[in-house]
């Protein structure tokens, strides 16, 4: 009877025992069936922190690409020599 007071006082105070499953138990008189319950406690939601941004379209910036197409164009010319 000592089983059905706590789980009537944990009913009492809010919380919901489910009993998972009934286990074998050894006592001195032999094995006893022992129940496995389950109380589901509230979980601490972690903070979320919305710290995203959408990046905007990059501004072309047409110094620099002139600039590494003559690199590039220099590259392939040391490598392969002028083009006819």
């Amino acid at each position: 009877m000592e089983r059905n007071h706590v789980i009537q006082t944990l009913k009492d105070w809010g919380w919901d025992p489910v009993c998972l499953s009934v286990l074998p138990r050894v006592h001195s008189t032999g094995l006893i069936a022992a129940c496995l319950y389950e109380i589901d406690l509230p979980r601490e939601r972690q903070p979320i922190i919305d710290d995203r941004t959408i990046p905007k379209d990059a501004i072309p910036d047409r110094e620099r690409d002139t600039k590494i197409k003559r690199e590039v164009e220099a590259t392939l010319e040391a490598i392969y020599g002028k083009r006819r």
